[in-house]
């Protein structure tokens, strides 16, 4: 949707012609009272009131009409929360994409690069740190170059060695190189999906001669399935409300062909469906947000009130329709205890992990050594916005004899802001909410002061 900016440009024109309001609107044949409105973008302008103003002010309609993307406006903002230093008048900023539209455009152009760039970077860390196909790939291709050089190392320092000695050693320096090749083709591969694996070597053999798995079969079916799920997590789907139209028949529809291209994505696809379901009729959705609104979307409080378990109401704020200005749009993560991603939705104020851990300040990690007390606190990233983080754990299986239980843990959250600033919650009234300072991984990590950092930043010059 865009955001009309007709009135602020109509405004700066006829202030540049030193034209009266009055003079403008009785030119065009209306009121004065009604271009005021029009003037403070609160009516639409179009047809031949459109023309006419564009005439008077002797510019075209089609440059009067110019619109600027709300979600321009909203980018303007974060950036500006983002560098309080700057000062940045917010409240010009209608004024300026009205006057100076092509610099808007340009401005919010950088904008958008430099997030994605960030995201990039991040995703790149992410795969880097968590990745077990790229650890475990090069783990093999560092054990090839070590065979390589042992058994070239015996060539140059033996000499001359029996004709069926060397040829053994020259047979293992070329299978070694075969596998080093295979490895780093896939390597390329894992990070370009463009790139074809050309060779073909015989896989390398376990101890019992049967041969490893492809590295690269493992890399194509998981990483996939966990991307593919990531565009679902979080999104409405007014047919899963309800209980008219069985689960099956929901996912067999064009809009999910996409992601049931390999047996586990359909797996994970039809279990968030049908976990869906059972949220959204425990939780029917005109009541749940009636009831959120009323308790300021405190996701504590509200478990109290429907009596149901806290991951429930969590997995139902981040599924809620995003047509509401008023209404906060939240994030989601879900772990286990071995920090694994399980389930992700991601909003632009804060990063997530795909695969694995992210910083250890963050609160999602800290719950599970407190299971079934939820955490509330105020995030403060160096690289997104500050925002309300609501933590909860729960164990998954009951322990075994000597066993502690295997534990999950979610985190919803929310760009902070008015909500946050109203009392009446439970968690609100009992206190201000912790805040805690935090990052996305040590490695793009600028924050010097951290006695949690695990690793060097690495950018430090």
């Amino acid at each position: 949707m865009a955001l009309q900016l007709i009135g602020t440009r109509v405004r700066l024109l006829r202030r540049a012609l030193k034209m009266k309001q009055s003079d403008l609107a009785q030119s065009v044949g209306i009121s004065a009272s009604y271009l005021n409105l029009i003037e403070h973008n609160k009516r639409p302008v179009a047809g031949k009131l459109l023309l006419a103003l564009a005439a008077e002010l002797d510019v075209t309609a089609e440059d009067l009409a110019r619109n600027a993307d709300t979600n321009m406006l909203e980018r303007f903002h974060q950036t500006a929360r983002r560098i309080p230093s700057a000062a940045a008048e917010l409240e010009r900023i209608n004024e300026f994409i009205g006057r100076f539209p092509g610099w808007a455009e340009l401005l919010d152009d950088q904008i958008r690069k430099t997030e994605t760039q960030a995201d990039t970077l991040a995703s790149l860390s992410d795969q880097f740190h968590h990745d077990p196909v790229l650890r475990d790939t090069l783990h093999i291709m560092l054990t090839n170059i070590t065979a390589i050089r042992s058994t070239a190392e015996i060539l140059v320092l033996h000499g001359a060695l029996e004709a069926e000695q060397r040829a053994r050693f020259d047979a293992n320096i070329f299978q070694e190189s075969k596998r080093l090749a295979r490895k780093a083709e896939e390597l390329l591969a894992a990070f370009d999906p463009d790139v074809t694996v050309t060779s073909n070597p015989a896989m390398p053999q376990k101890v019992d001669g049967k041969a490893a798995g492809n590295l690269g079969d493992i890399q194509s079916a998981g990483m996939q399935d966990t991307s593919n799920l990531a565009y679902l997590v979080g999104r409405f789907v007014p047919a899963l409300e309800t209980g008219e139209i069985p689960v099956s028949d929901i996912i067999a529809e064009t809009e999910f062909t996409t992601f049931t291209d390999t047996p586990t994505a359909a797996k994970h696809l039809e279990s968030w469906a049908g976990r869906y379901r059972k949220v959204a009729l425990a939780l029917p959705l005109d009541d749940i947000i009636e009831t959120a609104e009323r308790h300021h979307f405190d996701p504590f409080t509200l478990a109290e009130q429907y009596q149901q378990d806290v991951p429930t109401v969590f997995f139902r704020l981040a599924h809620l329709p995003t047509d509401k200005p008023e209404m906060p749009q939240f994030g989601l993560l879900e772990i286990d205890n071995s920090a694994g991603v399980l389930l992700r939705k991601e909003l632009r104020a804060l990063r997530l992990p795909t695969r694995s851990g992210a910083c250890p300040r963050w609160p999602i990690y800290r719950a599970l050594s407190r299971p079934q007390q939820g955490i509330m606190a105020r995030l403060n990233p160096i690289d997104g916005l500050p925002c309300i983080s609501y933590s909860y754990a729960w164990q998954t299986q009951h322990h075994l004899t000597g066993l502690p239980p295997l534990m999950r843990a979610m985190m919803l959250y929310r760009e902070a802001g008015s909500l946050a600033d109203k009392a009446g919650s439970r968690a609100q009234t009992a206190g201000t909410p912790l805040e805690i300072e935090v990052g996305f991984h040590c490695a793009i990590c600028a924050r010097t002061n951290c006695g949690d950092r695990r690793e060097a930043y690495a950018l430090t010059s």
